[in-house]
């Protein structure tokens, strides 16, 4: 759509979507610490509001830096941020800290599909999604359900046959509290590797599908029985024989992420979790043969904390869900993590040699003052 330019008659049009654009939102920092450097960069742009625009100086040039007709390589570093910038279709929002790295954070607007005669968004959990709610409370978008399309899903059916077991009573999972350790018995238990082998326990030898991180992929290189799903799973329909599924991969903002959308996009932290995460461990769960609404094949799907569990069961009308019991980790016994806490890594040793505030910006100035 960003890329079709003019389109003709667009009333004429109806638009399909399918599947919420997952892009609405990018983030780009640009590292300006020179004089020199913002200087060539703000000659085309400025910073008003907490928003970077188009520069309006007789030297402003912001479209063909966009452009870049002629592959320049350094106007190539900006030219993501410029295309965005021009586009009467995002909002770039903009902060430049001490150091001079330039963060920006673009937010696709609903005028993307201004002027077409009718727009059909097509998604699972539709309410759900941070576009949604962010076009509906700061963009006046009003979305009214259409009954005309043909779906195969419009409603979860047989999901009695469903089982869900959470490892960890506890509300969210992220990648810090899975790197984590406890102590158990003088023993030190890091809190991925437990549940990871408690899962590999509980299912055995039979096929499961499986969503981790990229960066523990070696834990995962073993298990002969795993199919390691993408990272986007959605619309894949060849694994419906599986009945196993199990989500170990911590998907969560960044704090600077996180801030931006309770702040600008007016979302809860609770309701980011349940887009960024959760409908992830739910689009897995599909994958299974879950999808096949006719099937009598018990379902059995692993997931690591009680809330993930209990959001499932709101969408699943029917389906169990249960702790994980009996898992062991090199014959530990296994433990309730609600009411341990993880074991926090020791720091480095101070040296004596850290600067105060005060003397970091001296420093910073005084840096600055020799690249002029």
């Amino acid at each position: 759509m960003l890329r079709l330019g003019h389109v003709p008659m667009p009333g004429r049009w109806t638009v399909y979507v399918d599947e919420i654009p997952s892009d609405y939102v990018k983030i780009e920092e640009l590292r300006l610490p020179e004089r020199d450097t913002r200087a060539t960069f703000f000659r085309h742009f400025e910073m008003q509001d907490g928003l970077l625009v188009p520069g309006t100086g007789p030297d402003a040039h912001p479209e063909k830096l966009a452009k870049n007709e002629k592959r320049d390589a350094v106007w190539k570093v900006y030219q993501g941020v410029a295309s965005r910038v021009v586009s009467e279709h995002w909002r770039v929002h903009c902060e430049m800290n001490e150091e001079g790295t330039l963060r920006t954070t673009s937010v696709l607007l609903p005028s993307l599909f201004r002027g077409f005669g009718k727009v059909v968004m097509a998604s699972a959990n539709f309410h759900e999604k941070i576009l949604v709610k962010s076009w509906e409370r700061n963009e006046g978008v009003t979305f009214i359900p259409d009954d005309s399309m043909k779906l195969r899903f419009s409603s979860h059916e047989n999901c009695e046959r469903l089982t869900i077991r959470y490892v960890y009573d506890r509300d969210g999972w992220s990648k810090a509290f899975r790197d984590s350790c406890i102590t158990v018995e003088g023993k030190d238990i890091n809190i991925g590797k437990f549940a990871l082998e408690s899962v590999k326990q509980h299912v055995g030898d039979n096929p499961v599908l499986v969503m981790r991180n990229k960066d523990k992929a070696k834990d995962f290189k073993n298990w002969e029985t795993a199919t390691i799903l993408p990272g986007s799973p959605h619309g894949l329909n060849s694994y419906t024989h599986i009945h196993h599924f199990a989500a170990f991969a911590a998907i969560n903002p960044d704090p600077a992420h996180l801030k931006f959308l309770n702040d600008i996009l007016h979302v809860t932290a609770e309701e980011v979790q349940n887009d960024m995460y959760r409908d992830v461990v739910y689009q897995g769960l599909y994958r299974s043969n879950l999808r096949i609404p006719d099937s009598q094949e018990p379902v059995e799907c692993l997931v690591m904390d009680k809330g993930t569990a209990e959001w499932l069961e709101t969408k699943l009308p029917g389906c169990h869900v249960e702790p994980l019991q009996g898992g062991e980790v090199a014959n530990e016994p296994p433990v309730n993590l609600l009411a341990a806490q993880p074991k926090k890594k020791p720091g480095r040793k101070p040296t004596g040699a850290a600067k105060s505030a005060a003397e970091r910006k001296a420093a910073q100035r005084a840096r600055q003052k020799a690249a002029t």
